[in-house]
């Protein structure tokens, strides 16, 4: 800010423009960057389990379809006959193995291993385990601990798939005795393909992982150290330089399917944008060079020779515009500041005329006023009379209202006294209300001693009492409560005017509360009121000004706050 303080305007302009295109350019590229890279990455999210559902559903359905076939087999009459019943085994026809591999050339072979028979078919060279070989009793071992009873398994050849094999134990149905084994050798392009079709333009690149954490099938080669980040989780994602790895877990498999995103691929987007940002930055500062050389010519030299003519005028002398400018608004500057200086000149006689007429009025004013010596004899003379005839209401009005005469004439009317010459006066004045109208008013005082002392404008709290008793206590009808209360409050005075007549409607006191605070107002019966908040905002401010609250026919309370003098 000191710099824009000590520069000139052209240099101003030229910053601030600067601020105001590259900022916003910033500010969005930055926040675009940033929701682009949040939605690249759920997008990726999303697409990759999708992917994840398609490849799952897929191996899904071919399993079932396999597990299908080998319950459709062992449930054939002639197989179910050998196994329940125990007939011979070695006449079992081979012509529904047959069959399978016709049907579904996704299969390369069937083995049946019955008791100590076997019956294979194959559509090339089979690579099933031999009855009785160590890898057969392996097998069959870990069918025997499977709930299941079935089993999915591959060969390899230094860490790549061979083979991918299905098994099932066959069993007595009756009396869960063991038969033997089935077995179907899947080709490896089953799984394969169901790969290829998630293959996309990101380059993704997707492994089936078994049990043991060896390839199925894959596209792509996994690293030891994405095999062991996946192993202890079923599901989620991890990352090496340079790449994404999601993982999901097949149910019922306890296979692993894993999705590899190239991170460049992923974020070319954001690259893309970045460049952008970086091309308007520039693009922007371009233009505002040439932005700021015509500002410069057609309004920061005019706008010059205007602050000179400002800084050298004479306000007896009216501002001449020279020439015509290119600018409109420039144009009327000169035309205003023209205007401003006939204006000036003119209110500036205007107002000298303006203090003579008030003078001449203030003087006529005074010489039109009574003498107060003759209104206090007069009074005093009243006041004898009253004592002599022994009417001494007649006193007590008259000596209150002399003191109350005495306290308006001859004073400035915002000079102070204390709160307790205040109270004195307005004792004066109740001592008036009660002789005049009976025993309608309870006058109740909860005055603090230590509020004595503070200073206050005089006359303050008489209005604001002869409010109360002409419209609230008097239409009433009925003897009422007139409280006063003072109190000190931090660094204010505030005191409490109560009164339990007749209260004030909702809409009107919106009206007087609103009015205390813009000084606006057309209620004609709370003049009083109105004087008394206009003194005391002028004299201590704004937030210094009257608050009323009543409820109609139940009371109403007026707070005023005086600020303590130090």
């Amino acid at each position: 800010m000191k710099l824009l303080k000590n520069s000139t305007i052209k240099s101003n302009i030229f910053i601030v423009s600067i601020l105001q295109t590259a900022t916003p350019i910033l500010l969005v590229g930055i926040i675009s960057s940033i929701i682009t890279l949040n939605i690249l990455k759920v997008q990726t999210f999303n697409n990759t389990n999708a992917l994840f559902y398609d490849v799952s559903s897929k191996i899904t359905d071919f399993s079932d379809k396999i597990f299908d076939l080998s319950q459709n087999l062992l449930y054939d009459d002639d197989m179910f006959n050998i196994i329940a019943f125990n007939q011979d085994s070695s006449a079992y026809d081979t012509v529904r193995l047959n069959d399978i591999l016709v049907n579904n050339p996704d299969i390369q072979s069937v083995k049946l291993v019955l008791d100590t028979h076997e019956y294979t078919v194959s559509q090339g060279k089979s690579t099933i385990y031999q009855y009785g070989s160590i890898g057969y009793n392996n097998v069959k071992r870990m069918l025997e601990d499977t709930p299941e009873s079935s089993l999915w398994y591959a060969t390899y050849q230094k860490n790549d798939t061979s083979d991918i094999f299905f098994s099932r134990l066959i069993k007595n149905p009756y009396t869960n005795e063991t038969r033997g084994i089935l077995f179907f050798q899947i080709s490896n392009r089953v799984f394969s393909g169901m790969l290829s079709f998630a293959e996309r333009s990101d380059n993704s690149q997707f492994c089936i992982l078994a049990s043991n954490n060896l390839p199925l099938a894959k596209n792509f080669d996994l690293s030891d150290d994405v095999i062991s980040k996946i192993s202890n989780s079923k599901d989620g994602v991890t990352s090496l330089p340079g790449k994404y790895y999601f993982y999901s877990t097949l149910s019922g498999l306890n296979w692993k399917i894993v999705c590899c995103v190239d991170k460049y691929s992923l974020y070319r987007l954001l690259y893309l944008l970045i460049g952008l940002i970086i091309l308007l930055c520039i693009i922007s500062i371009i233009v505002v060079v040439f932005f700021t050389q015509h500002i410069n010519k057609t309004v920061v030299s005019p706008i010059q020779k205007l602050s000179k003519a400002m800084r050298t005028w004479n306000e007896n002398k009216i501002f001449k515009k020279k020439q015509d400018y290119e600018i409109s608004e420039i144009d009327m500057l000169y035309d205003d500041f023209q205007n401003m200086t006939q204006s000036i000149t003119d209110l500036i006689n205007i107002n000298y005329k303006s203090t003579l007429v008030q003078r001449e009025s203030e003087l006529k004013m005074l010489q039109a006023q009574i003498n107060p010596h003759f209104i206090f004899n007069t009074l005093e003379s009243i006041n004898s009379l009253a004592i002599i005839h022994d009417a001494h209401e007649i006193s007590d009005i008259t000596l209150a209202f002399s003191e109350l005469i005495e306290q308006s004439i001859g004073y400035e009317a915002e000079s102070l006294h204390t709160l307790e010459q205040e109270l004195h006066l307005l004792d004066c004045y109740i001592t008036i209300m009660q002789i005049r109208f009976g025993n309608k008013i309870s006058i109740i005082k909860d005055i603090d001693d230590d509020t004595l002392t503070v200073l206050m404008p005089r006359l303050t709290l008489q209005p604001v009492i002869e409010n109360s008793i002409n419209h609230g206590i008097i239409p009433s009808g009925r003897k009422c409560d007139l409280k006063i209360e003072a109190h000190i409050i931090k660094s204010d005075l505030i005191i409490k005017i109560y009164d339990n007549g007749i209260g004030i409607g909702k809409d009107e006191l919106s009206i007087l509360n609103n009015s205390f605070i813009a000084e606006k107002s057309s209620v004609e019966k709370s003049i009083g009121l109105i004087n008394i908040n206009k003194r005391l905002k002028l004299l201590y401010g704004d937030e210094y000004h009257l608050r009323i609250s009543s409820e109609e026919n139940k009371f109403t309370e007026v707070v005023l706050n005086i600020k303590i003098s130090e």
